[in-house]
């Protein structure tokens, strides 16, 4: 039987969440792990590159997708995505 190296705090909260359902914590996480392992990341499941115009397709869908987020961001958040903080302290 294989074994599975998590937190502390994250197995002291499954032990509780175990022991209010009277069993063990092994049980307890077993059917999520099964599901997990019986379907695949939809981010796994990538396409072939198709044509140009496919992939121009594929990018406007994914800036739509991330156009849904953006909510998500505090006001005229900006990330730093500049050449200097990405490659900040590689040794230039």
């Amino acid at each position: 039987m294989a074994t599975l190296n998590i937190k502390d705090d994250t197995y002291e909260r499954l032990a509780r969440k175990a022991v209010a359902q009277n069993t063990t914590v092994e049980d307890f996480v077993e059917p999520v792990l099964d599901r997990l392992a019986e379907t695949e990341p939809a981010s796994a499941i990538r396409p072939p590159l198709g044509t140009a115009t496919e992939r121009e397709k594929a990018f406007a869908e994914w800036m739509a997708q991330v156009q849904k987020r953006a909510s998500r961001y505090p006001a005229g958040f900006v990330i730093d995505d500049s050449r200097e903080s990405i490659y900040d302290g590689c040794g230039e």
